[in-house]
């Protein structure tokens, strides 16, 4: 992997192979630090393989709710810009709902106008017809009365 990684350049991907292969390395090394520790033989480096091998084993053995709150404090610049950026976004959607909500509003507001007006004209026809009619009848004795001096005069 070491000699793939540095001919490349790229970051190679870990096949299950590998995986299998770092953890019996990884078994070994530790078998291999408790057979020195036993021994009484460690090194400087020993030693600080066997801190780091503590530290792996402490993390797999605590509990998933410790390890996500780790990984949480380590994670928490990520996610703050993650909620600005969806606070942002909600808050768009929020005014643009209000802005909706005003758009609708007056629309219903312009239809109550005009069926009131349409109501208004509808009630006042009735009004105007009889009006007109009136009128006619008037201009109609009008002129019969002329017609009447006109044909037979006094």
């Amino acid at each position: 992997m070491r000699e793939e990684e540095r001919a490349s350049g790229i970051d190679c991907e870990e096949t299950q192979l590998d995986a299998a292969l770092g953890k019996i390395t990884e078994n070994k090394n530790g078998a291999d630090l408790v057979r020195n520790v036993k021994a009484g033989t460690l090194t400087k480096k020993n030693e600080s393989e066997k801190a780091s091998t503590e530290e792996v084993r402490q993390q797999a053995m605590e509990r998933l709710g410790k390890t996500q709150k780790r990984n949480a404090d380590s994670e928490e610049e990520k996610t703050s810009k993650c909620r600005k950026r969806s606070s942002d976004a909600v808050e768009y959607l929020k005014e643009k709902f209000e802005e909706e909500k005003e758009l609708r509003k007056e629309k219903i507001e312009l239809k109550r106008n005009e069926q009131q007006m349409m109501l208004n004209q509808q009630s006042q026809a009735p009004k105007q017809q009889l009006e007109m009619m009136t009128l006619i009848q008037k201009r109609n004795e009008a002129l019969m009365a002329l017609f009447q001096k006109a044909i037979f005069p006094k």
